[in-house]
């Protein structure tokens, strides 16, 4: 009798959990779903429905299936229940080993060893910035090692 392991858990954190983090957790569960469970999150309360509606189109045009999408902040919970939590960029990264700092060896950062592509918080940025940071999030997402 083969009983089957849980996923590994896979938390995406940026700071409102509004532009980045659910496309970065999206694109990845669309190409490691059978073998992670993946969310998001950010490091405050932010308190609107669903995600950036930039970040939305920009799924959309990638994707077939969207899960719905709430912002919530981050908890210690989260991350003692989570194998590996990617940080979307260094302030982030630097934010939650300040914040957290017994859980730092679960931490690492979004991105490919190769490439320095810096993930901005594109909330008040125009369209072509905003696009851009998507298409970032889409390559890293693409080309990403998850190593946990």
């Amino acid at each position: 009798m083969v009983i089957n392991q849980p996923k590994k858990k896979i938390l995406v954190v940026c700071a409102a959990n509004y532009c980045r983090s659910p496309v970065a957790a999206e694109l990845l569960k669309a190409k490691y779903a059978d073998q992670y469970e993946i969310s998001s999150a950010g490091t405050i309360q932010f308190d609107r429905a669903g995600m950036d509606g930039r970040s939305l189109k920009y799924l959309k045009k990638i994707l077939k299936k969207i899960d719905f999408h709430q912002p919530r902040k981050i908890s210690k919970k989260m991350i003692v229940d989570s194998d590996l939590v990617y940080a979307i960029d260094f302030k982030i990264l630097m934010d939650l080993n300040r914040i957290y700092p017994d859980l730092k060896d679960k931490f690492q950062l979004f991105k490919i060893e190769e490439k320095n592509l810096i993930i901005a918080d594109p909330f008040n940025m125009n369209e072509e910035d905003y696009e851009d940071i998507m298409v970032k999030i889409n390559e890293i997402s693409s080309n990403i090692k998850i190593n946990i």
